[in-house]
């Protein structure tokens, strides 16, 4: 998980969890970023944009 203050997040805002992909014996399981937007938004299987409103 990540926070962010924006409510316009962009996909580039996720590319740390790809850091994590790369480990080697290492398993990640789904990532998100918490943040301003107004809806929930899955950008792949994987990662999703989550509204602060919902936690």
């Amino acid at each position: 998980m990540e926070i962010k203050k924006t409510a316009n997040p962009v996909k580039e805002d996720i590319k740390s969890f790809g850091v994590l992909d790369k480990l080697p014996g290492v398993k990640r399981g789904s990532g998100g970023i918490i943040c301003n937007y107004d809806k929930l938004l899955y950008w792949d299987d994987k990662n999703a944009v989550i509204p602060v409103s919902y936690i």
